[in-house]
């Protein structure tokens, strides 16, 4: 076969295991080879818990941490480098800050000097939790926060100050012949029932995407926004817990319609 007619080939080649990844991989760690067998029995081992499974015998992404699970991108290893290491207002924060405000508008982040801020840097999100359920606990008696699926830390900062974290899971759940794509969504209906009786005792409302309670499992669009419209009828704040909603949009994008 001729050259021109060679590359024209290729070019057209449908075959997905033939194109090449747009990125190129800055980190790697090489693992040990286990069988299926192995890694069959380990599993049976532990009791089928992904926290005793053994990170070393997961073969390709370990998905249970959603403190990084990919490699980082040679902008990103430059950044550690070229990092402000001072322990207060470094250069990282007015430039997070600019991002924030670029954004989600100029109103959402107020210059660092205001006054009154209405945006809060914290290092860690546990720290994060614990300020936040610490100034409702001061609100009143009998509280109730629910949610699609509270993460464990989310719930025991939220019991801690003395209000109930409840959790409104999809019964599609715990349906194992249910096909749906997004098990990971609040009962709308125990929502209503909740906002009808207690709308009161509710200082918030808490959808964690994906819920990682519930198996990581996915949140949909109509979900969000039929939650949101609910909150905001009864003038409740919706927080988002959103350490995975990268994998959650993708979802979305995937499997629900437009």
């Amino acid at each position: 076969m001729e050259l021109p007619a060679l590359i024209k080939e290729f070019s057209e080649e449908k075959d997905t295991a033939l194109q090449t990844r747009p990125y190129f991989n800055h980190s790697v760690e090489f693992k040990n080879n286990f069988l299926a067998k192995e890694r069959a029995e380990m599993l049976e081992k532990v009791g089928l818990n992904i926290f005793f499974f053994p990170s070393k015998m997961v073969t390709g992404c370990d998905f249970l941490s959603d403190s990084g699970t990919t490699t980082m991108t040679n902008e990103q290893w430059a950044a550690l480098h070229k990092g402000d290491e001072a322990y207060g207002s470094n250069k990282g924060y007015f430039l997070l800050m600019n991002e924030i405000r670029d954004l989600f508008g100029e109103e959402f982040f107020n210059k660092p000097l205001s006054k009154k801020p209405n945006a809060f840097l914290f290092h860690q999100g546990r720290s994060c939790e614990d300020a936040l359920f610490t100034i409702l606990g001061k609100l009143g008696q009998d509280l109730v926060i629910p949610s699609n699926g509270h993460f464990d830390t989310t719930q025991a900062n939220i019991e801690a100050n003395k209000i109930q974290a409840l959790n409104l899971f999809s019964s599609h759940l715990k349906d194992r012949n249910s096909n749906s794509q997004f098990k990971g969504n609040m009962d709308i209906l125990k929502f209503k029932e909740l906002l009808e009786k207690s709308k009161d005792k509710i200082p918030m409302v808490f959808l964690t995407i994906t819920n990682n309670t519930g198996g990581g499992q996915p949140v949909s669009m109509e979900n969000i926004k039929r939650v949101s419209e609910l909150s905001h009828d009864h003038d409740i704040p919706l927080f988002f817990d959103a350490c995975r909603f990268a994998e959650n949009a993708w979802f979305i994008k995937k499997y629900e319609e437009p």
